[in-house]
């Protein structure tokens, strides 16, 4: 056989041979990016599994009721997340969603407040965000419409109204440290509606000032699941900002004002109940 005759088989043997092995060379390539990408899950099909520690998506849905008037949209709404390291920390509210990053660890959301406008959160809007789990915070924010306003005060009855505190904190003393387990601090408000309703924004801000002044305010978490992180070093700062404590007070505490000046006539003398503690999520304030 001649030179001329093997030659052509040689070269389609070689090609041959370079097909295989480009083909095998990608299957392996995929087969591996596959593996590495995505991981089976009991339904027979991939996704991408959280792996813990890794950050969280927060999705913090805005809604507004304006069924008795109001005229306020989403947009209206400032938006802040308290936690480790959220991104945006600070937003206008979206009735179709803002997504926020978390790193693991507690958060807080929390609405700025508008006057004659209530809010409520869901479950959802407070607590620990770990392993990558999705979040959907959703907040209400209902139009109470304005309370109707009475004719003025009769000139031989003054404006009086008061606030009352009273404080309670429980310390341990471990070893060589003090720690602070528990505090509260409850404030009554007292007062005929008409007047309280008049003064709300000062009755606000001095609430506002005088928690301010508690010595045991950096030690505020969000919720109480918190309360166990906050006694290992190392991990996530649980500990809430003033900004997010100062706006709390202001929403529970106007909220409360606007509630009972809709349902009792202005020359009702009223009393209003605020506690405002070391657990962010159960500050609250109702008429008793």
């Amino acid at each position: 056989m001649t030179k001329e005759l093997f030659s052509p088989i040689i070269k389609a043997l070689t090609a041959a041979t370079i097909l295989l092995v480009l083909i095998s060379a990608n299957s392996m390539m995929n087969y591996t990016y596959a593996a590495t990408k995505n991981t089976p899950i009991q339904n027979g099909t991939n996704q991408h599994a959280p792996l813990p520690g890794s950050t969280t998506f927060l999705n913090v849905v805005t809604k507004v009721d304006n069924t008795n008037g109001g005229t306020k949209q989403p947009s209206d709404f400032t938006i802040t997340v308290s936690g480790n390291r959220p991104s945006p920390r600070t937003f206008t509210g979206s009735s179709s969603g803002t997504s926020v990053i978390l790193h693991s660890g507690s958060y807080e959301v929390v609405a700025n407040s508008m006057p004659d406008y209530s809010t409520s959160y869901s479950p959802e809007c407070s607590g620990t965000a770990n392993g990558g789990i999705p979040i959907k915070c959703i907040i209400n924010n209902e139009y109470h419409g304005k309370p109707t306003r009475p004719s003025p005060a009769p000139p031989n009855e003054p404006p009086n109204t008061t606030i009352t505190s009273d404080s309670n904190s429980v310390y341990s003393i471990p070893s060589t440290f003090v720690k602070v387990d528990r505090f509260n601090t409850n404030y009554t408000i007292a007062g005929k509606i008409f007047f309280i309703n008049g003064s709300r924004d000062l009755i606000t801000s001095t609430i506002v000032d005088n928690f301010d002044k508690n010595p045991n305010i950096g030690y505020v978490v969000s919720n109480s699941s918190s309360l166990s992180i906050a006694s290992h070093p190392g991990l996530p700062n649980p500990f809430v900002s003033k900004d997010i404590i100062n706006q709390k007070i202001t929403n529970e505490t106007r909220n409360a004002i606007t509630a009972a000046s809709v349902s009792n006539p202005p020359e009702n003398s009223v009393e209003i109940k605020c506690t405002f503690g070391m657990i962010l999520a159960d500050y609250k304030c109702t008429q008793k």
